[in-house]
């Protein structure tokens, strides 16, 4: 090593002490905390025992070795370098959301980090169906105390004693239940944040998870990124909250909570093509669709998505699948796909049949990226919104919204406001709420 030319004091990353520039080039400690610098910073400052500030780095490094190990040997194959990255982020305490696109191995981290860590856990996913999923997998290679909640009544009493190590469920049980989960999770890992921020309360509830009560989360709402009074705030958060990329641009205020207690932001993911087939038909009618849709399957063989347009609907996925089976292709609706997934990845069932909207049952909330080989859609997804009026405030809403910048009404933004509220109620709901029905009819 040349010899230093300058020296700072506070500039040693160990002790803070004094420290010559050849040293910081290095990437070494001053000569009190290293006097030689021939082995492994870590092992010798152990051995000296002058190890201070770097504590939380080696720890890291001796931790992510640990998972590196643990995940080959329970996946079969390295992690990648994004996964090495995340978990050296959890081991230095550190919450953060994941921007990758989907297929990365967000869900496999999750999972194996759950298995690893020895602090209790919480996986959140948004349907049923990735819950038995999750399960399946974890169990296979890990020993832990597992709950993985289906709706029986002694998974909630055992929820409710806190007799777990891991606990999968989905962000509706989140939402309902968050009284009885304990509050000393470690680590919490929502696989779909989108579920989780369509409620604003489950972002309270997610802090609630990870040490902070309902008083913290209040002041924090009114307080700035840089007031110090967040720091009182940040101390009490024991837990490593982990959360995947939104799809929709968040609008709640509460979302600056993120930024501000645990430092990162919320930000819509990026989507890139994956290793599937993607099929589009440009038939000239129904029948020739279907036509060519058992061509496309036979051709692929089985692991096929086939999704129908929304204004089709779920007539249009039971006569497809009807039709499929009269021609001798074995196929399932998205209604009954979860009953089926095993005959599915054994290729018995060739083909899962539904709806090109991001919130069915195919699209969203299903991690089979080893069995899926193509998707075909039958017509071009679209969004459908009514242009005549009416009383149901789904529709009216979806309707109003889309002509407000148009006619730029105060007297319209007004009433959006008011209807926002509402948006999700359907319209044989009206009667239960009088001075709703009163409003929207007027």
């Amino acid at each position: 090593m040349k010899e230093s030319i300058a020296y700072f004091d506070n500039y040693c990353p160990n002790c803070s002490g004094y420290i010559g520039d050849a040293r910081l080039n290095f990437g070494s400690c001053c000569e009190r905390c290293l006097p030689e610098i021939e082995k492994e910073p870590c092992t010798l400052l152990k051995e000296l025992k002058t190890l201070k500030k770097l504590e939380d780095i080696c720890r890291c490094k001796e931790l992510t070795q640990q998972f590196v190990d643990f995940f080959t040997e329970v996946v079969g194959e390295k992690p990648w370098s994004l996964q090495v990255t995340w978990a050296k982020r959890v081991f230095l305490r550190r919450s953060f959301a994941i921007q990758a696109p989907t297929g990365i191995g967000k869900t496999t981290f999750g999972i194996v980090m759950a298995a690893f860590t020895n602090r209790r856990s919480y996986i959140v996913v948004p349907t049923k169906l990735l819950v038995k999923q999750v399960y399946e997998r974890i169990s296979s290679f890990c020993n832990k105390r597992i709950i993985a909640y289906t709706g029986k009544k002694s998974e909630k009493k055992a929820i409710e004693s806190h007799d777990f190590d891991i606990l999968i469920t989905t962000q509706t049980f989140l939402q309902r239940n968050v009284g009885i989960l304990p509050k000393d999770f470690g680590f919490v890992f929502v696989d779909d944040v989108d579920s989780v921020l369509k409620n604003p309360k489950n972002i309270d509830n997610l802090f609630l998870l990870i040490g902070l009560d309902e008083k913290d989360i209040a002041e924090a709402l009114n307080l700035s990124f840089s007031d110090k009074r967040l720091e009182r705030i940040k101390s009490k958060i024991h837990g490593v909250l982990v959360v995947s990329s939104a799809t929709l641009k968040p609008k709640t205020k509460r979302i600056s909570l993120f930024r501000n207690l645990l430092g990162f932001d919320i930000q819509r993911s990026v989507s890139i093509l994956r290793e599937i087939e993607d099929y589009y038909l440009n038939a000239s009618s129904w029948e020739e669709a279907k036509l060519r849709v058992k061509e496309l399957v036979q051709k692929v063989g089985h692991g096929v998505f086939i999704f129908v347009s929304a204004d089709r609907g779920r007539e249009a996925v039971e006569e497809l699948v009807g039709w499929l089976k009269e021609k001798g292709i074995e196929a399932v609706s998205y209604e009954d796909f979860e009953k089926h997934i095993e005959e599915f990845k054994s290729g018995k069932i060739q083909a899962a049949v539904g709806i090109a909207l991001s919130n069915n049952a195919l699209v969203r909330g299903v991690d089979l990226p080893y069995w899926v080989k193509a998707a075909i859609f039958m017509d071009a997804p679209k969004f459908l919104f009514p242009l005549k009026i009416t009383t149901d405030p789904q529709r009216l809403f979806t309707l109003l919204r889309l002509i407000s910048p148009v006619v730029q009404d105060e007297k319209l933004e007004a009433f959006l406001t008011y209807l926002r509220k509402y948006s999700s109620m359907k319209a044989e709901m009206l009667d239960r709420y009088p001075p709703v029905k009163k409003r929207v009819e007027e």
